[in-house]
């Protein structure tokens, strides 16, 4: 989900995120993230146009703001988790969400198979015969976050600031929003029942498979 973000004019320091798109990388605590900005008083919309209510990547979400009224929005940011946290996550809600994940397929499967069988699934690219909504837990996070996957395209006109939710986002708020919130310093998780381990070859390959290297690090930016 994207939202285009206007700055809360009652805040004394001005930050670089006074407005900004954020694009809410499913399963990356883009809500709490929603929830918090509002209770800030900072404005979240979603205009009729450009559409941005869906689980767009950031190509998908550039060129719907390149080519609508709001193209002087150059900055966008966009949370993110290491990639063993985010895969079990995915694993984890799919597993014990029939209805609100809307993902039965994967829900009969994720109930049938290991966390591990799912990351061999994933990394070995049989993911391609899901349907499109099922489809989301196996994109490679470049195809969220980065324009990696089209090379061709080369995109100098925005900064990106990337930030790994699983630091939590109190720091984000204070460092960059200058706002002080009641937050641990870390995503809450459920207690793990399952087992999740994956072996030291697999984890490798998850890493490779979610790489987060990009085609020009001129635009993105970690945040601390």
């Amino acid at each position: 989900m994207s939202w285009i973000v206007s700055r809360n004019k009652h805040l004394n320091k001005e930050s670089i995120f006074d407005n900004f798109v954020l694009i809410s990388t499913p399963k990356c605590g883009g809500m709490s993230l929603e929830k918090y900005l509002e209770e800030n008083k900072f404005q979240l919309n979603r205009p009729e146009k450009p559409n941005l209510l869906g689980h767009y990547t950031f190509l998908d979400t550039y060129f719907k703001i390149k080519n609508s009224s709001f193209n002087s929005l150059n900055k966008y940011l966009i949370p993110y988790r290491n990639p063993y946290e985010w895969r079990k996550s995915w694993y984890k809600y799919i597993k014990t969400n029939p209805n609100g994940s809307g993902m039965p397929t994967l829900y009969n499967l994720f109930n049938n198979i290991s966390f591990s069988d799912y990351v061999e699934l994933l990394v070995s690219g049989e993911y391609k015969k899901f349907g499109t909504i099922e489809n989301l837990p196996f994109i490679p996070r470049n195809n969220y976050i980065t324009n990696m996957i089209s090379k061709n395209i080369e995109i100098n006109d925005v900064k990106i600031y990337l930030f790994d939710m699983s630091k939590g986002f109190k720091k984000l708020f204070q460092n960059h929003f200058y706002i002080d919130i009641d937050e641990i310093n870390k995503i809450n998780t459920t207690s793990d029942v399952d087992d999740y381990t994956l072996s030291d070859n697999l984890l490798k390959k998850l890493n490779l498979f979610d790489t987060l290297e990009t085609s020009n690090q001129n635009v993105y930016i970690n945040l601390n």
